[in-house]
């Protein structure tokens, strides 16, 4: 049962998962799940690349993400935010920031690949 609730902290919560079409953490998947009172979160995984961080918060009606993604490797990240459009990414829009791409809008969250580097994502939510 303990490896349940760890896979819970990891992959739901804090959001840090595997891509089952890329094994090996070449490429990360990262949809923190926010739940309840929590109010943040944070997972790393030592890789075969480096270490991967996640950290989440959402304070003041904003949800902010922290993110690295270690050299040769790849993240794909489902940001939670009202609207397409309106994630930045260290202080200007997502879609526009060095290392980002958008991708697509899944339900309420707007999917990016990431390259290696460190990321401070931040939307309304």
């Amino acid at each position: 049962m303990l490896g349940q609730i760890m896979e819970w902290f990891y992959e739901d919560l804090a959001g840090l998962g595997i891509d089952p079409a890329s094994p090996g953490f070449k490429n990360t998947i990262i949809r923190p799940q926010p739940v309840g009172d929590v109010t943040w979160a944070e997972a790393s995984h030592q890789s075969p690349y480096g270490l991967i961080k996640v950290r989440w918060e959402h304070p003041d009606g904003k949800f902010v993400l922290k993110i690295t993604v270690p050299a040769n490797s790849r993240a794909t990240v489902f940001m939670p935010v009202k609207a397409t459009g309106m994630v930045r990414e260290g202080g200007i829009v997502a879609a526009k920031a060095t290392g980002v791409k958008y991708l697509s809008r899944q339900g309420e969250r707007d999917e990016f690949s990431l390259e290696s580097g460190s990321y401070v994502f931040e939307s309304a939510w």
